[in-house]
C-alpha cells in the first residue's frame, strides 16, 4: 500500500514506482504493508528492494 501526500507541488518530489500502474506520483509517500482485509502492517518488501522500484523525476529547468 502506498500513501501519497498529494498536497506537495508537482514541480518537486515527483516519482514513478514500478509496482504501481500510475503514470507518476507527486509528493511524499509512505510505503506500508496491508492484509487481505486492508489493515496496515509492516511491509514484507525490504527497503532495499522497495527503493529499487522508485525513480525520482527531475524537473526541466526553463531556458534563460
Amino acid at each position: 500500500m502506498l500513501y501519497v501526500d498529494e498536497n506537495q507541488h508537482i514541480e518537486r518530489d515527483a516519482f514513478v514506482c514500478s509496482r504501481y500502474p500510475a503514470p507518476f506520483f507527486a509528493g511524499r509517500a509512505l510505503w506500508v504493508g496491508s492484509t487481505d482485509d486492508g489493515d496496515e502492517v509492516d511491509p514484507e518488501t525490504s527497503l532495499a528492494i522497495a527503493s529499487r522500484c522508485i525513480v525520482f523525476l527531475e524537473r526541466d529547468e526553463p531556458d534563460d
